[in-house]
């Protein structure tokens, strides 16, 4: 028997010691978890706890189950945003003039078509899925802030603790308190942490959805689809007004005054000859003459009359390059002709929905 005891006690002090070494590991490892306690880590705490009064649980559940169902939506409509934001930029309305303006109200119109009715779908919710995004994104950090705050590992041996060290042991354990209180208080949302999260990822690269300025955009869009579609119909009318302009012979007032001054005087000496004797064929010479000329400033006269006309024609598109050149004018600034047009009634404004 001796001897078996013999044998086992070196085995068995070893254990004891290894038991020993692992508690007073233990041990020195709280304490100093302790030791670096802050007590103003308490009023982080009140923080946090203001700001999960902020989250019902309730709504967090309902945003959740709306966000679901709205975030194609709301990724289709900022999409289109992004496309109608890209093609105004690109389409400066100063500039619109010199492009192929049918050509951009088609892209324009299929564009503010579709956004169109992505806004209306959008404002039609019975819920603002902006207002859902906040919240949702309000819950989440809080949860991640909350995430980071750990409780504070308390010495289980209070006996030779300082003065100082048990006023410390207190001030944790009310924040310890704290946090118990503050998990307690928003235990439905941490339970729905993992939905919130999944949610989160569909949000990560899209922006909140603003219904103001979406709605201003859609106007703005609606805007330059009225200006694209008038000056399309513009281009066309000017074009061919422009290439009736140049068809027609430039004659000016003074060739056709100096025209009119030689038939004149060509009637006047046709009087003379008819006094005279032997002056026949001259006579035949001169009125032929006559009717030439009569011909030509008849036909000058209608040049006169044609450029003139097509002149009032095209006078309310010297907004275009090729209308102010013909004319010899200055090319008179978009925003001002189009008002004049509207004044004048050339043209009807092209109607399309704008929210």
């Amino acid at each position: 028997m001796d001897t078996d005891w013999g044998l086992c006690q070196p085995s068995m002090f070893t254990a004891l010691q290894k038991e020993v070494t692992a508690l007073r590991a233990e041990r020195d490892r709280r304490p100093a978890a302790f030791s670096s306690f802050v007590p103003s880590s308490l009023s982080m705490v009140q923080t946090l706890m203001e700001r999960a009064r902020g989250v019902d649980a309730t709504s967090l559940s309902v945003d959740l189950k709306n966000l679901k169902v709205s975030l194609p939506l709301v990724r289709r409509i900022l999409s289109q945003a992004q496309d109608l934001r890209d093609f105004i930029k690109i389409n400066k309305r100063s500039q619109l003039v010199t492009k192929q303006c049918s050509t951009l109200a088609g892209s324009l119109a299929r564009m503010h078509s579709a956004y169109h009715t992505s806004l209306i779908s959008l404002t039609g919710l019975p819920f603002h899925p902006g207002d859902a995004m906040q919240r949702l994104r309000f819950a989440s950090t809080l949860l991640s802030d909350l995430s980071a705050v750990k409780l504070v590992p308390l010495p289980q041996d209070t006996t030779h603790l300082t003065l100082a060290e048990t006023r410390k042991y207190i001030q944790a354990e009310e924040f310890n308190q704290a946090v118990r209180e503050l998990i307690s208080s928003i235990g439905s949302v941490i339970d729905s942490q993992a939905s919130i999260e999944e949610c989160m990822e569909g949000l990560s690269d899209l922006e909140t959805p603003d219904i103001e300025a979406l709605t201003a955009l859609n106007q703005e869009s609606g805007a330059l689809l009225d200006a694209l579609y008038r000056l399309s119909r513009d281009q066309t009318v000017a074009r061919t007004l422009v290439q009736q302009w140049k068809k027609v012979p430039l004659v000016t007032k003074v060739q056709a005054e100096r025209e009119e001054f030689e038939v004149d005087c060509l009637g006047d000496r046709l009087k003379r000859l008819k006094g005279m004797t032997g002056m026949g064929q001259e006579r035949a010479a001169v009125q032929a003459e006559i009717a030439t000329r009569k011909q030509t400033l008849a036909s000058m006269q209608r040049s006169i009359q044609e450029r003139a006309r097509l002149t009032r024609r095209l006078a309310p598109y010297t907004h275009l390059p090729e209308v102010a050149k013909a004319l010899g004018q200055p090319l008179t600034p978009l925003d001002s002709a189009l008002k004049n047009q509207a004044v004048m009634g050339v043209g009807m404004m092209v109607k399309h929905p704008v929210c």
